[in-house]
């Protein structure tokens, strides 16, 4: 039993330290920004792909002929697809990702 114990261990020990050299990208991260107030998640769809998703806030001051200056505070929704491209070209030179 102990030996088929430590054999298990050993085996997803081997496993888990494969996975961090393989060049992927997270599978969500979430971030706040505090500068513009809002919330971020970044969703991995493949090893090189991602969707960002952002709702928060933004800032705006425009001057017009006809109403003069305005300032606003406006909600927004943002959406992006990110190719990160570079992955095994980092993984090459040796440098690690971010766990």
């Amino acid at each position: 039993m102990k030996k088929l114990l430590l054999l298990s261990f050993c085996l997803c020990s081997l496993l888990s330290i494969n996975a961090q050299d393989q060049a992927s990208v997270e599978d969500g991260l979430l971030s706040v920004n505090i500068l513009t107030p809002g919330v971020e998640y970044e969703y991995g769809l493949t090893s090189s792909t991602t969707l960002d998703l952002r709702l928060g806030s933004a800032f705006a001051y425009w001057k017009n002929t006809y109403f003069g200056e305005n300032f606003g505070i406006y909600p927004i929704l943002g959406i992006q697809y990110r190719y990160y491209y570079n992955l095994e070209k980092r993984l090459d030179k040796g440098k690690k990702f971010k766990e």
